[in-house]
């Protein structure tokens, strides 16, 4: 069963400019408080140092959509092995 957005608690950041989104990510993972939004949302119009999977780089020019999509994953989590992760 999906939820809709509205019902998840989430944080969204727009930023016009980063290196990259999966770092903006990282970031705030590391940084938010256990009350913050379990969900982060990270949209940038340009990206300097954007990556993907293996570290390979990729041009980022304005004009194209930047998003990482940030949450932690329960331990217990029945079907990790299903889930793919760049």
């Amino acid at each position: 069963m999906l939820l809709p957005l509205s019902t998840i608690s989430h944080a969204f950041i727009h930023l016009p400019i980063c290196e990259s989104t999966m770092d903006e990510a990282y970031q705030w993972l590391t940084k938010r408080r256990s009350d913050s939004p379990g969900l982060g949302i990270i949209l940038a119009d340009c990206q300097t140092k954007g990556r993907g999977t293996r570290q390979r780089l990729w041009h980022s020019p304005k004009g194209n959509l930047f998003v990482s999509f940030a949450f932690e994953i329960p331990l217990a989590c029945q079907n990790f092995s299903q889930l793919s992760v760049v």
